[in-house]
């Protein structure tokens, strides 16, 4: 009965311990449940004193699933003590000889011996288990013929157990399998659509007939649309799409990086188009004919908007770059190394490998009696937080020679405030600062020429300006030869007129001395003075004039402003000139009024003289503080351009404006105070 189960063997009495069993594996164990009525069958049938069905293992041993006149804990203990269980026991592997189920029993004290085994074959030639016999005593005449029929009918309904728990549980096996299958399909279509709901781009998919059956969130916002997942495509975006649809449709062929300008349905006028990327994949069945698409769009306007900004920013960059003469650098701090414009080379000659250094090369160029100063100032702002830089020194150029450069750059900072790159300019200010310096030397030979050309008009009105101190001097002399003065009785006038005859040739000597250092050095010999004496002194010498008879006079001193920082000689002559022309523009009017005032303004003290002449002309206002220009018959219009030097060299100002009443107000300021100079000198 091969395939359903072997022939019966008898085992020989002389043999105890010899029943082999081939080892099998990879058949399903069989229930103790249905095997126990054939075992039990088996032994009465043989009239055996037991019987087992015994199953090899794959790791050794065998599996005695059913058994009777064997009692369990007479067997030596297996591998694992629940293999008692449910009438299952374990025993050593039948092939091993002295660990032969006989020697196991013996051990057992059980005296048994093998009756008669019936190996039961599977289809692939392999031994599923043994249906074996034992007989307490030896039966040298073996089995009968029916008993050993009935041993094989018994090995073949073991085998039809078999194959019915491997069809079951191939059968179990391969629902698990269905059932695994049916999980991963209903998990993959849920992530599927998860993904297609989620997706970062616009996904839809069409038919054969071009008919959308689904469309995810993210196309529908592309589109403008509002409507569920198989809303059907605006009718403009079709109408750009349908060429491309029809294409894939018929030919089955992919379509990728589609640009498309779509302009959405109802936008106003003036609304700029949606610019997509589209890629369009054909469905396909299994014999290959199409079932429709899935179109991908990705919205770009932005991004496209972004980069035409960028080529535009760049545009600019490059044209700015072009249009300025200056060498710009980009310094990467973290990796030590400066990018430079192609204004190094332009303005200093350094042909650069890629227009890229370290660091110390720019070092390296700055000149050493400027490198300390101007490396220690950049570090101190990169150690701070100073978001701008800007420093002069001198830079050599690849001649060798050094040029004088601005050099002002802006400091970024991360979120941690360290700087990690600066960008900036470096200028090249050497003719700028040539002609600084020429146009320095050129003012003050302006300057020399402009004392001279004062001086000159000086010295054509020189003889004018002495002849006050030296008219009032030969006045005084003269008043020693009249009567009075030679009269016994006459010496107080002879004194006094000697007194002041004095101090008019020692006025004169002064102006002299004070203008002619003027002259030669622009120098004023300036301190605290109080202004009441040089105003006073001023009236003495002009108020001998006869136009100046029977004049008003009057001063007006604010307390906080009677002293200015002045060269006392210098300004008594500015004031002696100012109100010599107010006498002589008040000449001939019956009622004549002379007012000084003095004040404070700010840090300025102001000294104002107002007559109540005819005042100024707009004409005579235009040129006033010109030299030469004059409206007196046998004047050289040299006055008050002298005055308005004398003025300006101690840091003040002159102007003229019309009187409140008429007649006009000439106005001097001055600084109250000499950088060094605290205490006022002593009024004389």
């Amino acid at each position: 009965m091969t395939g359903i189960a072997g022939p019966v063997h008898d085992v020989p009495a002389t043999a105890p311990d010899n029943g082999r069993l081939p080892a099998a594996t990879g058949h399903p164990t069989l229930s103790p449940r249905d095997l126990d009525p054939i075992i039990r069958f088996a032994a009465e049938l043989c009239s055996a004193d037991g019987a087992a069905f015994a199953q090899p293992l794959p790791g050794g041993g065998h599996l005695l699933v059913a058994r009777t006149g064997i009692v369990p804990e007479q067997l030596p203990p297996g591998p694992d003590e629940g293999l008692h269980a449910d009438g299952i026991s374990w025993v050593a592997d039948l092939d091993a000889g002295s660990q032969g189920l006989g020697a196991a029993l013996a051990a057992a004290g059980i005296a048994a011996r093998f009756l008669a085994e019936a190996p039961v074959i599977d289809d692939g030639g392999q031994c599923a288990g043994v249906l074996f016999l034992i007989a307490a005593a030896p039966r040298p005449a073996g089995l009968t013929m029916v008993e050993r029929h009935g041993l094989e009918l018994l090995a073949g309904q073991i085998l039809g157990l078999i194959r019915l728990a491997r069809a079951r549980a191939n059968e179990a096996r391969q629902t698990q399998r269905l059932r695994a299958r049916q999980a991963r399909l209903t998990d993959s279509r849920r992530k599927l659509a998860e993904l297609y709901r989620s997706a970062p781009v616009g996904l839809y998919m069409l038919d054969r007939r071009l008919r959308c059956r689904q469309i995810n969130p993210r196309m529908i916002a592309m589109l403008g649309i509002s409507g569920r997942e198989n809303a059907p495509l605006p009718a403009g975006f079709n109408a750009l799409m349908a060429p491309a649809h029809r294409h894939v449709i018929e030919r089955g062929e992919t379509l990728t990086d589609l640009p498309v300008e779509y302009l959405r349905d109802g936008a106003d006028a003036g609304d700029p188009p949606r610019e997509f990327l589209a890629s369009l994949f054909p469905l396909r069945r299994r014999d290959g004919r199409t079932l429709g698409l899935i179109g991908a769009a990705l919205d770009v306007t932005a991004a496209l908007a972004q980069e035409r900004r960028l080529r535009e920013a760049e545009e600019r960059y490059r044209l700015a770059l072009g249009a300025t003469r200056d060498a710009i650098w980009d310094w990467d701090l973290a990796h030590d190394r400066i990018i430079w414009s192609d204004g190094i080379q332009s303005q200093f000659g350094h042909m650069l490998a890629g227009n890229e250094t370290p660091v110390d090369w720019w070092t390296a160029h700055v000149h050493d009696d400027d490198r300390a100063r101007v490396v220690a100032d950049l570090q101190a702002k990169i150690d701070g937080t100073a978001l701008h830089w800007s420093a002069e020194y001198r830079f050599a150029r690849a001649d060798g020679s050094y040029a004088m450069v601005l050099d002002r750059g802006t400091l970024i900072r991360d979120e941690h405030g360290r700087v990690i790159r600066a960008i900036g300019a470096i200028l090249d200010q050497s003719e700028r600062k040539a002609a600084e310096a020429e146009l320095r030397e050129t003012q003050e030979d302006l300057l020399r020429v402009s004392r001279l050309t004062a001086m000159g008009a000086v010295a054509s009105t020189l003889a004018h300006e002495l002849n006050q101190p030296l008219t009032a001097c030969a006045n005084y002399l003269a008043l020693l030869r009249t009567p009075k003065a030679e009269a016994e009785d006459g010496q107080y006038i002879r004194l006094m007129a000697a007194e002041r005859a004095t101090a008019e040739i020692l006025r004169a000597s002064e102006i002299v001395r004070r203008i002619r250092r003027f002259a030669s050095t622009g120098e004023l010999s300036r301190r605290p003075e109080p202004l009441a004496p040089v105003i006073w002194r001023a009236w003495e010498s002009v108020r001998q004039l006869p136009g100046a008879q029977g004049m008003q006079f009057e001063v007006r001193i604010d307390s906080p402003a009677a002293i200015a920082a002045i060269d006392r000689v210098q300004i008594e002559q500015v004031l002696n000139n100012l109100m010599r022309n107010a006498v002589e523009a008040m000449a001939g009017r019956p009622d004549r009024r002379l007012v000084i005032a003095a004040m404070r303004v700010g840090e300025q003290s102001v000294i104002r003289i107002a007559d109540n002449g005819p005042g100024l002309t707009a004409e005579m206002k235009t040129h006033l503080f010109e030299p030469f220009r004059t409206t007196k018959a046998s004047g050289l219009g040299l006055g008050l351009p002298l005055c308005r030097t004398i003025v300006e060299a101690h840091g003040g100002r002159i102007w003229a404006e019309d009187g409140a009443d008429g007649g006009t107000v000439f106005a001097i300021s001055l600084p109250e105070d000499v950088p060094g100079q605290a205490e006022p000198a002593a009024a004389t």
